[in-house]
């Protein structure tokens, strides 16, 4: 009953559908003729199955009882069933898609009419009217998708003699079974947003199972509720290390908190950090440097501003209490923060301890909502990520991890009915093979369709007016179930400068900034490659950021996922990769030289670098050029506390100076040396530090030139527990600036140097103490720096009685030679000497 109610619908919608019909409440009347030219068109259009198959219905009709057949609704249905009938008879049946319909109508109506077969019926019939009626709401739900695409691709069909490249418009960017992950983002942002207290989400799943996308979904409605937004992703093949991927998320929130503030606004949030950051701003001017132009306005203490020099940045431990000051002042209730990093996996120890600070501050002051993503797959229990996860439970941060797995089958047919536009039950066979074969990974679906399509198992047919398969083709057929494969098989049938171009670009890794790619461009070699990554882009392989094209001077070249990435880099043989970094870097250095602009210094030394071996060739002018743009590479790593980097541009510089570079080179091999030894004691390499350190001290002659050198390496010494030679090599240091201490002292003599000390600071008025000269004299600054070690070292080296006489000497040393930066801590010290002396420490 059901089968031949959804047959007379479908004959009752083909009556109404058709425009050629006569109505007359005669069977016996004859309908419009149908011309000799328009019955040609229809049989060429209309297969002979589909005719046959009416003439079986009609068989299978006759056999209906006479009281169904006085059903008023049966009767009615009766009048289309005789124009299809008679038009069968005729051999000129005319689809109702030549009658101006479209595909997905004449589909609707031809799988209803087709249920009159019965147990003969075609696949694609409706198996009941509310499976009809389904699709009938998809039709009206999302015309543009399942009423008028295949219109269009039908129309530049005919327009090109049906002989152009038709492939479908595979869905990329929508999001399949993710609604509930998505809520869960949502309402943890609120909750953050709401009680102003840090929380953090980690999603893990593996590779191309949209963890990216997931997160990326959730932005606008995010920024619609006040926050502001910053991205990152963590690169395996990158020339930012790890913990400078971290710094520029607060570097690029400087720049959102400009763009979103009013310069009343602005004002007070530069009076805020300069009163909570307080003297490190100017170290975080060299680490953030976008901070700089938020302070353009001028609200900042001009000394603060306009200290340029800055010989190191601020320790670990320093930074992240000054990225605790500047979140505070930052971030708020009614400005909430959203960090997103992406691929943890490859991030490392100090990236996520920063992070960690942040959340974690202890005064619970900054409103930062965090999401990290990474795969599950290439993590380890040992990994930093779950001492992470696990630390920032400990510190009461709330967290929440999720875990994503591929697609259900029901996502996968959703997305293959979107992409083909036809009805997800129709596509649900195919849906069904795609899922066993990707798992329901949406990368690997997406990149197993397009090969499905590329080779011609999905076509599309301008006879039916849709896209249609053979399921036992795509058993048959043998597909890579390795979506990096699929990738690199799909790369290789590209023109060979296309793929000299994604190559070029994968050696950057997920991104390629604009300055790169004109510099590449000036050369011989890549001229083309502006023009082959437009192409690439069209390809679907890269994406522009910023802008539709690269004319645009903030556009940058971005890879659509690592896998494609990793393909495109995969098509460089690795015995070649060394040479072909080598020659990305000696075109960039070409063009630039020694003064590369600052946002290719990085890339320029990480490309030159990877061919070391190449650069020891090079004629000896050249090798210290590269020499000194690592050293230049080098010292801004380190003032951007980026010490891994650093240590790694350093060690290159040192490798390329010559063995006369002592004698002809002495100032850059001094820098070169001291750096690398100031990022190994960073990096806790103390040992390394240690020999580098005594190579210095070697070679140069003059203890002025040493001073810095000689205070990094009694640091070496105490990290080493060595107090012995840390408090002879001080006392002797000393000794050459005029400070003579003895190793023995009686009694008596301290008390005296001690009540000595104490006089001359209390014979002080207030104003003579505030007013006292700077020191500003380069020796007396050494002996101020090396009396705070000597007065360390003696806490292990010597007796309490000769510590408090070394504190006393310091003092006096200070207030003979003037305030410098030490002087707080010289001060803070003595008191503690004048009340184990029971003196009156007021004074």
């Amino acid at each position: 009953m059901k089968m031949r109610v959804c047959h007379l619908l479908g004959r009752l919608l083909y009556y109404i559908f058709s425009s050629k019909v006569v109505h007359t409440s005669d069977d016996n009347n004859t309908d419009m003729k149908v011309t000799g030219e328009e019955s040609s068109r229809a049989e060429n259009c209309f297969p002979m199955e589909i005719q046959r198959s009416y003439e079986e219905q009609d068989c299978l009709t006759s056999n209906i009882s006479l009281s169904s057949k006085n059903d008023e609704d049966y009767q009615k249905a009766n009048l289309s069933h005789n124009y299809v009938k008679k038009r069968t008879s005729q051999g000129s049946i005319i689809p109702l898609t030549e009658l101006g319909c479209s595909s997905t109508v004449w589909t609707v109506v031809k799988n209803l009419i087709d249920c009159g077969l019965m147990d003969f019926r075609p696949d694609e019939s409706y198996p009941s009217l509310q499976a009809a009626s389904e699709d009938i709401h998809l039709m009206l739900r999302d015309p543009e998708r399942f009423l008028f695409s295949n219109e269009l691709i039908l129309a530049s069909g005919e327009n090109d003699n049906m002989s152009c490249t038709v492939t479908p418009d595979i869905v990329k960017n929508k999001l399949y079974g993710r609604g509930k992950e998505k809520t869960t983002i949502i309402d943890a942002f609120c909750r953050v947003a709401s009680s102003g207290e840090s929380e953090a989400i980690i999603i893990r799943g593996w590779s191309g199972c949209g963890k990216s996308s997931l997160v990326a979904n959730t932005f606008v409605p995010i920024r619609v509720a006040g926050g502001c937004i910053v991205s990152r992703k963590f690169d395996e093949v990158s020339t930012m290390s790890p913990f400078s991927v971290a710094i520029s998320i607060f570097d690029k929130l400087c720049v959102l908190v400009k763009e979103r503030n009013s310069n009343d606004e602005i004002s007070d949030i530069q009076e805020k950090l300069v009163r909570v950051i307080g003297t490190n701003l100017p170290k975080l001017f060299h680490i953030l440097p976008n901070l700089r132009e938020l302070f353009n306005t001028g609200a900042a203490p001009s000394n603060l501003i306009q200290q340029q020099q800055v010989d190191s940045g601020l320790n670990f431990k320093g930074l992240c209490f000054a990225m605790q000051g500047f979140m505070r002042v930052i971030s708020s209730k009614s400005s909430p923060v959203m960090f997103f990093l992406d691929d943890l996996q490859w991030a490392d120890k100090l990236s996520l301890g920063l992070i960690h600070a942040v959340l974690s501050d202890i005064k619970k002051m900054s409103t930062v909502f965090f999401v990290g993503t990474y795969r599950s797959n290439e993590v380890q229990q040992d990994h930093v990520i779950c001492r992470f996860t696990d630390s920032l439970e400990s510190f009461g941060v709330g967290i929440t991890q999720m875990r994503l797995d591929g697609m259900v089958e029901e996502d996968v047919n959703a997305l293959i009915s979107d992409s083909l536009c036809v009805f997800p039950r129709i596509c649900r066979p195919l849906s069904s093979l795609v899922y066993h074969r990707t798992r329901g990974n949406p990368l690997f679906t997406i990149e197993f369709l397009e090969t499905l399509v590329k080779h011609d198992l999905i076509q599309y047919s301008f006879r039916e007016r849709r896209w249609v398969w053979d399921e036992d083709k795509i058993k048959e057929e043998e597909i890579s179930s390795n979506v990096l494969h699929l990738l690199t098989t799909k790369m290789g049938t590209l023109p060979a400068r296309r793929q000299e171009a994604l190559k070029v670009a994968s050696c950057f890794g997920s991104q390629m900034s604009k300055l790169a790619v004109d510099i590449l461009s000036k050369s011989p070699k890549y001229s083309d490659l502006s023009h082959e990554l437009e192409k690439a882009v069209r390809d679907g392989f890269l994406e522009f950021v910023g802008s539709r094209s690269l004319h645009d001077e903030l556009t940058m070249t971005k890879f659509h996922h690592d896998k494609i990435r990793e393909a495109a880099y995969g098509l460089i043989h690795c015995d070649e990769r060394e040479r072909y970094h080598h020659d990305i870097g000696m075109v960039l250095y070409s063009y630039a030289g020694v003064e590369v602009e600052e946002e290719l210094l990085f890339s320029t030394v990480h490309h030159l670098n990877r061919g070391v071996s190449l650069l020891l060739k090079f004629p000896s002018e050249k090798r210290i050029s590269i020499a000194q743009l690592n050293l230049r590479a080098g010292t801004r790593a380190i003032q951007q506390s980026s010490f891994k980097s650093a240590y790694s541009y350093l060690k290159v510089g040192v490798e390329l100076l010559l063995e006369d570079s002592w004698e002809n080179q002495s100032k850059l091999s001094i820098n070169l040396y001291f750096l690398l030894s100031k990022a190994a004691y960073a990096l806790g390499s103390i040992d390394d530090a240690k020999i580098m350190l005594k190579t210095i001290i070697e070679k140069v002659k003059k203890l002025d030139d040493k001073f810095d050198i000689y205070f990094l390496y009694i640091k070496t010494l105490l990290s080493k527990r060595e107090f012995h030679e840390a408090f002879e090599t001080c006392r002797w240091i000393l000794s050459e600036l005029g400070e003579n201490l003895p190793i023995v002292l009686e009694k008596d003599k301290i008390n005296a140097t001690s009540s000595e000390t104490y006089s001359m600071y209390s014979g002080l008025t207030n104003s003579e103490f505030l007013t006292m000269k700077e020191n500003k004299c380069r020796r007396h600054i050494a002996v101020m720096k090396f009396y705070s070690q000597l007065v360390t070292v003696s806490y292990h080296a010597v007796p309490r009685q000769m510590r408090q006489y070394y504190i006393c000497m310091w003092a006096q040393s200070n207030l003979t030679n003037g305030f410098s930066k030490l002087t707080p801590t010289c001060l803070a010290t003595f008191s503690c000497v004048l009340i184990n002396l029971n003196l009156d420490t007021k004074e």
